[in-house]
């Protein structure tokens, strides 16, 4: 029942200059049916964190007109939002696990034991307070942030053979590395953060509030919000492809599928060792593999739909649990018997009527085989926030309605 506190952050002002260019090199020569080149760089001042660069080259190639190559390459930028500096902190409450507390010592970072220590906490404590109650802690924003900063590349190719009239084919490669990430953590990642880094001179000790007797968290035990921390790796695979045809009687078919290989996604929480991985690719809500496929095939005034989302394995509880990371042994390797969610498939269908031109009617099932959220997930939350959200859970859901173009 805590009041929302006022938020009056000071003014956010800018001032940008622009520029960018095209350059189309050759056209309708043999073996270059197109080559061109671009460009683009922008200059950013900001009252809240000063002057910052972004720009970015490409590229595209095409050798014939059934094929083209591109190339690029992004320097971007994101810097913090007035809530991400100055939101007023408010209090909040939650369960945060010690990780110098006697049964957590020797379950995180090999450096977690020898800070413990550093910070003179005895190896024998028991922080009793915070395994058995809820504790308070503060969320607000942090004025130290700084911009975030990222290097993007991607290379691909767009194919739409001659001899397949109506068939396109793009595959991309993407690799990005975001630098300085401002991220919103919790209060057990920032204790963890701090125990768990090379050294106790880090960006999240400072957040923690300890007595300096008795070592029992203070109220507030943390002060959560968004920090800057050392990167993000992502690499993937972006696939899509679609077929149009109509038929002689006037039927058309059309086909369209995308799917999504990611290869990396890493996070380096520790600034002062930026080589410490913690993975989240495969945890819930980062699938390894992700698809959807489309396919309507119209005849007449009757259009049917059919849609299939696949969704990949994922690890019940972090990946680092279950395998060695950073040279480090499992964490808890049988925190679970089984390691992973299973894969899923959701099929939905829709008939759709056009009665005339005017009026259209349509009836439809999603999740026609009635499939569930796995294990009791719930399939609420934030996907982007590593929650259960990419699961449906409604269930099996009829509909029918109608359309009035005017």
């Amino acid at each position: 029942l805590n009041a929302l506190p006022d938020f009056f952050p000071p003014a956010l002002t800018s001032k940008e200059v622009y520029g960018e260019i095209n350059l189309p090199v050759v056209k309708d020569a043999r073996f270059a049916q197109e080559l061109s080149v671009n460009a683009a760089a922008r200059y950013s001042d900001y009252n809240t964190s000063g002057g910052i660069w972004s720009y970015n080259l490409g590229a595209i190639y095409a050798p014939t007109r059934d094929i083209k190559f591109r190339f690029g390459f992004a320097r971007s930028i994101r810097t913090p939002t007035q809530n991400d500096l100055y939101a007023t902190p408010s209090q909040n409450f939650g369960f945060i696990s010690d990780p110098c507390d006697v049964q957590n010592r020797n379950t995180g970072a090999a450096t977690r034991d020898a800070n413990c220590t550093a910070a003179g906490i005895p190896e024998g404590f028991i922080n009793q307070p915070s395994r058995d109650t809820n504790l308070s802690f503060l969320q607000g924003g942090n004025p130290n942030l700084t911009p975030e900063t990222s290097n993007s590349y991607t290379l691909g190719f767009i194919a739409t053979p001659r001899w397949l009239p109506g068939f396109s084919l793009s595959v991309d490669y993407y690799n990005i590395t975001i630098n300085h990430v401002i991220q919103t953590i919790d209060a057990q990642q920032i204790v963890d953060n701090c125990y768990d880094a090379t050294s106790l001179n880090n960006a999240y000790c400072g957040l923690i509030n300890r007595d300096p007797t008795t070592h029992l968290f203070e109220d507030p035990a943390v002060l959560a919000g968004p920090v800057n921390f050392a990167k993000q790796k992502t690499r993937g695979i972006d696939v899509n492809a679609s077929y149009a045809h109509h038929f002689g009687n006037g039927d058309v078919l059309n086909i369209q599928g995308n799917g999504a290989l990611v290869l990396q996604r890493d996070n380096y929480y520790d600034v002062s060792n930026p080589n410490r991985v913690t993975r989240q690719l495969g945890n819930l809500g980062d699938p390894k593999w992700e698809a959807v496929g489309n396919l309507d095939y119209k005849h007449g005034r009757f259009t049917l739909h059919y849609q299939l989302h696949f969704i990949g394995h994922m690890y019940i509880d972090d990946y680092a649990d279950y395998y060695s990371l950073n040279g480090e042994a499992p964490q808890e390797p049988e925190y679970t018997l089984i390691k992973k969610y299973p894969t899923t498939w959701y099929h939905d269908v829709k008939l759709t009527v056009d009665i005339d031109k005017t009026f259209q009617f349509y009836v439809g099932v999603d999740n026609l085989t009635d499939k569930l959220p796995p294990y009791g997930l719930l399939g609420v939350g934030n996907r982007t926030d590593g929650d259960d959200a990419l699961y449906d859970n409604v269930g099996r859901f009829f509909y029918a309605g109608f359309r009035v173009h005017m």
